[in-house]
This record gives structure tokens, sequence and C-alpha cells, in this order.
């Protein structure tokens, strides 16, 4: 049996898409993140859904570190970089997050207009991660996990990072684990 896996960033580029699209006609992956704030997100999008249908999972690549937000900059000073209007880094984010200046707030807000973005477009949200996993970083696992406990009946699934091979993302879902995770059992 060939080993299943999920793929990461659609709507970054036709590339990404039409490799993505392939990997899912050979029944390769079992989950596909979509990055709502990027700008091939309808790119065969029809195809997506249409794999959604038998069984592929669809989730949200939470962005706060690539390109602009959906939302107003000023109503999310603490993403962005207020001379840009784009989003922080990567590292910057992280930097962040560990000396608590992201905002509630901020997260809450463009997690919420990220989910709005893919249900606007009718893709079938089943979880949600992060680029960069930066859904698993301090300032903003907390709010997004409260978030999620909101967002309905059934909370989206989380996708954390297992392989310690990637050492920041590894090291982010170790604190997730600690931290994050045992406030609430449904994660």
């Amino acid at each position: 049996m060939r080993a299943r896996f999920a793929a990461d960033d659609w709507g970054l580029s036709p590339a990404i898409n039409a490799g993505i699209l392939r990997l899912a006609e050979e029944n390769c992956l079992y989950s596909v993140s979509i990055m709502a704030t990027a700008p091939y997100i309808q790119h065969h999008l029809a195809e997506l859904i249409a794999r959604a249908r038998t069984g592929l999972q669809l989730s949200l690549h939470l962005n706060f570190t690539y390109g602009k937000p959906l939302s107003p900059p000023e109503q999310i000073p603490s993403l962005i970089d207020v001379t840009t209007g784009e989003f922080h880094s990567h590292r910057r984010l992280m930097l962040r997050g560990f000396s608590r200046r992201i905002r509630r707030r901020d997260v809450e807000q463009e997690f919420a207009a990220q989910l709005r973005r893919l249900h606007d477009e009718n893709i079938p949200v089943t979880g949600v991660d992060g680029h960069h996993h930066i859904h698993l970083l301090p300032g903003v696992a907390g709010p997004l996990h409260d978030a999620l406990l909101r967002v309905g009946p059934s909370p989206l699934r989380v996708r954390l990072m297992a392989d310690p091979r990637h050492r920041a993302s590894y090291f982010q879902t170790q604190l997730f684990r600690r931290f994050i995770a045992p406030r609430n059992s449904e994660l």
C-alpha cells in the first residue's frame, strides 16, 4: 500500500495546485490545506472540491506569515508590518508570539476571515493547520483553540507536526501539546 500524506499551500501558484491534483488523482493524499489568502485559490478549485466528495479532507491552511491579510490591516496590527500592510515573516511572528505581542482578537479576526473565505468558496473544511505551522505558536495557538471551539458543534481537526526532523515545527507541536491541548479534551 502506498503511503498517503497531507499537501499544503493550495492556492500559492497554478503549478502547486496542479501538483496537488496529480497527487490526489494518484491517491497519494489524505488531506489538502488551502491558503485563503493565496492568489490562485480558485485555480482548478472545482476539481479539488470534487476530490473531497470522494474522501479527500480539505483544511484551512491558516496564514499569518505570507502576503497580505484578508482583514483590514488596521484591525489586526499585531499580525502585520504596518509599513507594508503585509504579514510578518515567520521568524518575526515567532518572536512576537514568544514575547506576548500578538493580540488575541487579531488572531481570532483573521482566522474568522480566512475560514469565511473558504466557506464563501463552498469548500468543505474539516480541519485547520498553519503555514509554517503558525497555528501552534504561543500567542496564536490559544486564541485559535478558543475560536475553533466556537466554530460549531464539532470543532475542526487540528493537524500537528510529528516529525522531529522538522525541528521548529516539532518544537511548536510539543509546546501546543503541553500548554494548549490540555485545556480541552476535544483536541
